[in-house]
């Protein structure tokens, strides 16, 4: 292993403890033990405990073990349905999983869409569940719309989050496996050819919902700033709060860092690496 890698993974996982720190500061520091939620019918700190912190990591590490098993290869069939002429293989690649960078990116695309599904339940759920009527009166009051209020946005961001790292980790699983598809012309076809990773056709549905609906919450909800003169806190925490989720599901990540992705290739012929050589002609121009 190397250095870069053991810097990582020691960060890695820190974060999640240093999460710990600060939830059972809050939850018992600045929470009201007479507090109690419809929902769970909980004091406010176990509650906060609850959603913030022990759904988003233990529902990660179940959705990162069954996700990946169960979405993965049944995408593959419907891709088999809608697009017959390629075939799958895969390449033999050693991925790194703990390149923080590698890290980073994965974590942002989850934050996207976990706001991104916030952005469709905010809307219809009733935000008296998270909340007692006193405090729903008091955060009327306060930020204008209660559905974005802490208690409604923690309990979202932490019951989704689970669900958007299992969707993303089924992407991974593909990509870290080295999963191909290709469609080849006959010699004598005049036709292009076509290759690529298919991780990439199952990302590009997830990165245009999450972008898309991310960018309208967020913009609907800073506009609320001007149009609702709502509370700013309000807003800056409700768009931040995927970001605290995400580090509860790093112990999700390094579950899935281990899980061997042999089962999505175990029937797949392997391919050969194409290197610049293979495809430009000797002497041709590559500009």
């Amino acid at each position: 292993m190397s250095t870069d890698n053991r810097k990582s993974i020691v960060i890695l996982a820190l974060l999640p403890v240093v999460g710990l720190v600060f939830s059972l500061v809050y939850a018992f520091g600045f929470s009201d033990w007479d507090n109690v939620t419809p929902l769970f019918g909980l004091p406010a700190p176990y509650r906060f405990l609850l959603v913030a912190f022990a759904i988003p990591m233990i529902g990660s590490i179940v959705t990162a073990i069954l996700m990946p098993r169960i979405v993965a290869p049944l995408f593959l069939r419907m891709k088999g349905k809608f697009m017959p002429k390629y075939k799958n293989a895969y390449v033999n690649i050693k991925p790194n999983p703990f390149q923080l960078r590698r890290w980073l990116s994965r974590a942002l695309l989850t934050a996207l869409l976990i706001l991104g599904l916030i952005s469709i339940l905010v809307n219809v759920i009733d935000p008296h569940m998270f909340m007692n009527p006193e405090q729903y009166i008091m955060f009327q009051e306060e930020i204008g719309f209660p559905q974005l209020a802490p208690p409604v946005t923690i309990s979202l961001a932490g019951f989704i989050a689970p669900l958007a790292f299992g969707l993303w980790a089924v992407s991974w699983a593909m990509e870290d496996a080295g999963l191909m598809h290709y469609n080849l012309p006959e010699s004598d076809d005049e036709r292009l050819y076509e290759i690529e990773p298919v991780y990439r056709r199952y990302s590009s549905y997830l990165k245009g919902y999450a972008g898309l609906a991310s960018i309208i919450f967020m913009s609907w909800t800073l506009s609320l700033l001007w149009v609702a003169n709502m509370d700013f806190e309000a807003v800056i925490f409700t768009l931040l709060m995927p970001v605290f989720s995400i580090i509860q599901t790093i112990p999700g990540y390094f579950v899935y860092a281990r899980l061997r992705t042999s089962f999505l290739t175990s029937k797949l012929s392997e391919i050969n690496r194409i290197s610049k050589s293979d495809l430009i002609k000797p002497g041709e121009s590559t500009s």
